[in-house]
């Protein structure tokens, strides 16, 4: 019987699961049995399109959105850990797999996918006969100083009938030294937006928890060194590249204005960490319509493959809740690799008015702040201006924020460690 990960190359021989249940007579001689196929042979073919030798720990980690077993036996004797290990597996006597789960390798497995060459992989898995499952694939590459990177795959592939045993499912991924998907995809399984790391509310008064209100006078203020420790658990305070994914760095309406005084500009260059991924390098192209006041577009993260292609709203508003000002609404809509939209497709009410497309929200309170120049400790601003730290400092007394207020916003605004701002975390993945 196979159980566990192996390294398929070319199917010269495979062990087959095999099982069968029979009464033995009093006579003791077995009548003949009926074997049954265990599970499922699912095989991934992964190709390595990079020019450089792919070394891959615990590979290929296919994960499941519908849960199923990974062949293999419990055996009583065995010790807890060990036990843990072999789970889920097939119980003999109930003819049942017991404690699904989404697979994971039960033994570490290392390879090398040589530069343009392709590999398969292969796994006997029992799946539940009433669920399709939808496959993410996914791979853990060792990097200098024992610092893994584990990639999952940007699309998926929905299976068109529940997996059944006696079968086998065949899947092809491709790695290009930076992404690892499925060829041929027509529609994308998106990845996550910067926007949707950015939790929904500030910080409250009370440091680590979140205020339930987008009230401007509900969210705490803290100074830099407090901030920073400010976040809920799972929860951190953005470095100034993070927020760069929310916010272009230029500041004074260059790139987001809300005076309606036409400004605007095409392919500026933004360093942006996504998810807490290693920085990447993407354009963007702004607008602020002639006229067109409190509002300005962006059509955001285009790069070679698109895959953070997005439309972006930014709207300086009233505030509907409790207490009136100003806030600032930012809109973002996926568009992705597949989409021919430019800049002039999307500043108009219109696209933003379209129904049966997804939309993805963030509030930003106008709280104000608190300036620390000379003992004050009156709140200023209050209902007109957003002031949101950033983790990144300039040097020993300067640190960087998001700002907004009713003329520009941009997110690498220089000012004062001691002074007191909001803050809004992301998540940490």
């Amino acid at each position: 019987m196979a159980s566990g990960m192996t390294r398929a190359g070319v199917f010269d021989s495979f062990d087959i699961p095999l099982w069968f249940k029979t009464e033995v007579p009093a006579s003791g001689i077995v009548p003949p049995v009926s074997f049954q196929h265990l599970g499922a042979l699912l095989v991934t073919q992964l190709e390595n399109t990079s020019d450089e030798n792919l070394n891959i720990f615990i590979i290929p980690l296919v994960y499941r959105k519908t849960d199923y077993a990974l062949v293999g036996f419990r055996e009583p004797e065995v010790s807890p850990v060990s036990l843990r290990e072999e789970i889920p597996g097939f119980n003999l006597i109930t003819q049942t797999v017991e404690d699904y789960a989404p697979f994971v390798s039960s033994q570490p497995f290392t390879t090398i996918v040589d530069a343009r060459e392709t590999e398969a992989f292969a796994y006997w898995g029992i799946p539940r006969a009433d669920n399709i499952p939808e496959t993410v694939l996914g791979i853990t590459v060792p990097k200098p100083g024992g610092q893994d990177a584990t990639f999952f795959s940007t699309t998926s592939k929905p299976a068109r009938d529940a997996l059944q045993t006696g079968h086998a499912y065949h899947i092809s991924a491709e790695w290009d030294g930076t992404e690892l998907r499925f060829p041929g995809e027509v529609e994308p399984n998106r990845p996550r937006l910067p926007i949707e790391y950015v939790a929904e509310y500030n910080v409250s008064v009370t440091a680590g928890t979140f205020t339930d209100s987008h009230a401007n006078n509900k969210s705490g203020y803290f100074d830099w060194d407090a901030a920073r420790t400010a976040c809920p658990a799972g929860y951190h305070l953005p470095s100034q590249d993070e927020w760069r994914g929310i916010l272009p760095n230029h500041l004074y309406g260059v790139y987001v204005n809300f005076q309606g005084i036409g400004k605007g500009v095409d392919n500026c260059v933004e360093e942006i960490v996504v998810g807490g991924q290693e920085k990447r390098t993407f354009t963007a192209d702004y607008s602020c319509p002639v006229g067109a006041v409190g509002v300005a577009y962006a059509l955001r993260f285009k790069d070679e493959k698109n895959q953070y292609r997005s439309a972006w709203r930014y709207e300086y508003l009233d505030n509907p809740s409790a207490g009136g000002g100003k806030m600032m609404k930012i809109t973002v809509r996926y568009l992705g690799p597949a989409s021919t939209l430019s800049l002039s497709n999307i500043t108009n009410d219109a696209f933003w008015a379209e129904t049966d497309v997804e939309y993805i929200t963030r509030t930003f309170p106008a709280c104000g702040y608190i300036f620390s120049y000379g003992g004050n400790t009156s709140t200023l601003r209050v209902g007109e201006w957003g002031r949101y730290w950033s983790a990144t400092d300039s040097d020993s007394m300067y640190a960087y924020a998001m700002v907004f207020d009713n003329e520009w916003a941009g997110s690498r605004f220089d000012t004062s460690k001691p002074s007191a701002f909001s803050i809004r975390c992301v998540r940490d993945n």
